[in-house]
């Protein structure tokens, strides 16, 4: 079951709000906060194509990177959830909220408008 058919079956039924984690789908993450469900949204981002372009253009110019890279796991709690930033209000439910390593730079993070803008067409 998708968490955020989860989090909204336990609303239905009219169970008490328990403590759940889940991916960053953005129904999900607008259910917890939505709801007022305690509980936590953690995603390996999609973002990290991002981080890895920027590697392989800099291995190509000939920079010398780090032989290691710890990236973070983006998460949030329902009590910092807000709207715009860790889910998106006019997007659908399937849209993955978490685009991007801001810690990375503010250039290593997609906006949602960004992104659905794209077309086979673009370059």
């Amino acid at each position: 079951m998708a968490a955020g058919a989860f989090t909204n079956a336990l609303a239905a039924a009219g169970l008490p709000k328990v403590p759940v984690g889940g991916d960053a789908e953005n129904g999900f993450v607008r259910a917890l906060a939505d709801n007022a469900i305690p509980g936590i949204s953690v995603s390996t981002s999609p973002g990290q194509g991002r981080v890895a372009v920027r590697a392989a253009i800099a291995l190509l110019k000939g920079e010398s990177l780090p032989s290691l890279v710890n990236l973070p796991t983006p998460n949030v709690r329902t009590a910092d959830m807000t709207a715009g930033v860790n889910y998106f209000p006019n997007m659908p439910d399937s849209y993955e909220t978490v685009s991007g390593y801001a810690v990375c730079g503010k250039d290593m993070v997609f906006a949602p408008e960004e992104l659905t803008r794209q077309t086979p067409d673009n370059t």
